[in-house]
């Protein structure tokens, strides 16, 4: 949860931020390339570790899944391209048939 909360939500917010909540011609273009670009470096490290498991600390979900699928949510909405990967997407349509993660996590950004 570390992980989740000092690593990729850092970088995330930035992408969220400037997708969502910035006018398209008020955009900091280069701030958002810098954060994609980290968000894609942590997401590709979930790829690797989702290999081995199929949720985040074993074989079914746990608090670790639930703090971090708003995040890789996100990262998948806006199409960051490493939240498109096998493993995640493998693990997202896990998440997706979980009464909470509908009800709380696979809704319209505003």
């Amino acid at each position: 949860m570390d992980w989740t909360l000092w690593g990729i939500s850092a970088p995330m917010v930035i992408v969220f931020q400037q997708y969502v909540r910035t006018p398209e011609d008020k955009r900091d273009l280069q701030k958002l390339s810098t954060a994609k670009d980290q968000s894609n470096d942590y997401l590709r490290v979930l790829e690797d570790h989702l290999t081995a498991s199929s949720y985040m600390a074993s074989d079914h979900l746990t608090l670790a899944d639930i703090a971090l699928s708003p995040i890789v949510y996100r990262a998948d909405s806006l199409g960051l391209e490493a939240a498109k990967n096998q493993n995640i997407q493998r693990w997202i349509t896990q998440l997706r048939l979980k009464k909470g993660y509908q009800k709380w996590v696979d809704v319209p950004m505003s």
